[in-house]
């Protein structure tokens, strides 16, 4: 599951900045290209994630990214309860947003793997009009490869409009899905912003992590 994400988040920081340069120059460029080359924002993109295993949409997790040049944050609602990442160099500040002034320090690449993609293998499969409660899309399917592995990408449209992406992967026998619903191509600056005082109790929490008090 972590591979499968940090997959996606390198699709979706690739769209952010508008940087993916795997289409062959001399075929007809396709919708997602084209949405690519041509629509205009500032490097900002705020997208609601969705999981499905196995065709099922998995409700106990709910999260926000956001994006905007290299800042990066995310929020994860369990159950009520909300947690906020917000990118600092390698590392990810991860606090409670109801209790802001502590907060816990863990390598991004831990949490969400390496991140690390080669789009050279990033080729455009077929396409085909489908649609869901009364609303269609036109869907482009793509396949890449990351670390050996194949991924299929489908990129949703409403006229011109991307309105979401999905990455697939089948693991343990099971077809695990992420989908990223397009929220807002504008983010607010103060979604990276820490509070202005919080303390770094990551030493803290490792101790009572490694005695099993947590």
């Amino acid at each position: 599951m972590k591979k499968t994400i940090s997959v996606l988040l390198s699709v979706l920081i690739a769209i952010s900045v508008f940087s993916i340069g795997a289409f062959a120059a001399e075929t007809e460029p396709t919708r997602f290209e084209k949405w690519i080359s041509n629509h205009e924002v500032d490097n900002e993109l705020a997208v609601k994630l969705n999981v499905r295993a196995g065709g099922y949409l998995m409700g106990f997790i709910k999260a926000n990214a956001y994006f905007k040049g290299d800042n990066f944050a995310m929020t994860i609602d369990f159950n009520g309860r909300e947690i906020k990442m917000v990118a600092e160099d390698d590392d990810l500040l991860i606090f409670l947003t109801k209790i802001p002034f502590m907060h816990y320090r863990m390598k991004a690449e831990d949490v969400f793997g390496s991140g690390n993609m080669d789009f050279s293998d990033f080729s455009f499969d077929r396409e085909y009009e489908l649609v869901i409660e009364e609303r269609t899309f036109w869907v482009e399917e793509y396949t890449f490869e990351s670390d050996g592995e194949k991924y299929q990408m489908s990129a949703y449209f409403e006229g011109d409009e991307l309105k979401k992406i999905t990455v697939g992967q089948n693991i343990a026998d099971m077809d695990i899905e992420l989908e990223f619903e397009i929220l807002s191509y504008e983010v607010d600056d103060k979604m990276f912003k820490m509070p202005f005082i919080s303390i770094d109790v990551t030493f803290l929490v490792d101790i009572l992590l490694k005695f099993g008090l947590l």
